[in-house]
């Protein structure tokens, strides 16, 4: 299946890009190269011969596209399934033939982080803190839950994702909610987040 992905070198975007890559995927990335982390991002996927990268002023056709936060451009997509990766809130209602999903607290490699916690919209979450250890979930455990989803049919046009770790604390109704399992301990991900932050700093935000 071949994808588009909107703002691929955005760090959620590249984990995105790269998992459809491993899973045998094509993937046309729309973005520009604004820092120097996403120079470094760019050179990383165009070893790939299944990724491309194309303007944003190219019309974008293609079977399955994705976008990161709210836009305007609805309008000039042509596509067969259409994912809005968006925060719960968002001030725009989307059209009806695009998949809104609302993303748990997210924390990976290449996120504005620094050795005590990440910055999800200029807010420091501390890694100890009650609130990451209950609701943040590790960008790969997201990202393999979101595409078992995507798959489905009747799908509906708004999906609310979870940690498992915070179903108890859920009192709203669980309709088109869904509670993404750890494949390893919150823990352990922050551990291997922070080793590849030491690594890379210099390329971090």
């Amino acid at each position: 299946m071949s994808y588009t992905v909107m703002n691929c070198f955005h760090w959620i975007g590249f984990h995105i890009v790269n998992y459809l890559l491993e899973t045998g995927h094509h993937v046309e990335g729309v973005d520009d190269l604004s820092s120097n982390k996403k120079e470094h991002l760019a050179m990383f996927l165009g070893r790939n011969s299944s990724f491309t990268r194309t303007s944003k002023d190219k019309p974008i056709q293609n079977e399955s596209v994705i976008f990161l936060g709210e836009n305007n451009f609805y309008q000039d997509i042509e596509a067969k399934q259409i994912l809005n990766i968006t925060k719960r809130g968002a001030s725009k209602t989307p059209p009806a033939n695009i998949i809104t999903i609302h993303p748990p607290l997210l924390f990976g490699e290449w996120m504005p982080m620094d050795e005590k916690g990440i910055y999800d919209k200029e807010q420091r979450i501390l890694f100890e803190s009650s609130y990451f250890l209950t609701e943040a979930v590790y960008i790969k455990d997201f990202i393999s839950s979101m595409f078992r989803i995507h798959h489905l049919v009747n799908i509906p046009s708004v999906l609310d994702m979870y940690s498992q770790n915070s179903i108890e604390n859920k009192t709203e109704k669980l309709e088109n909610k869904i509670f993404i399992r750890e494949i390893k301990s919150t823990r352990k991900s922050v551990d291997h987040v922070l080793n590849h932050y030491r690594q890379f700093k210099n390329f971090y935000e």
